[in-house]
């Protein structure tokens, strides 16, 4: 897609958070469907696919988002028992 090629893929792993079924491609159920895709991808517009991954991967996005989950971290890490602390008894 960011080469401006539609995509027709199964159903798997990141592909129906990546690919806008008869948009930038073609998520289909078997082989058979994606041979009869193989005529309609040709109807697809290849700046539309190269643009959806301009809008959605960017650096900045990616940047955001590897933020969010290292705060998360952080925050989860903070929040967490202090085992040492549980283990001492009152002196």
């Amino acid at each position: 897609m960011a080469c401006g090629t539609p995509v027709i893929a199964t159903r798997r792993g990141a592909v129906p958070e990546i690919v806008a079924d008869g948009e930038t491609g073609f998520i289909v159920p078997d082989l058979g469907a994606a041979a009869r895709a193989l005529v309609e991808v040709r109807g697809l517009d290849r700046a539309r696919c190269r643009a959806a991954v301009e809008e959605r991967f960017t650096v900045d996005r990616m940047v955001d988002r590897y933020e969010t989950v290292y705060q998360r971290v952080i925050e989860t890490w903070r929040a967490r028992p202090d085992p040492v602390a549980a283990r001492r008894t009152p002196g």
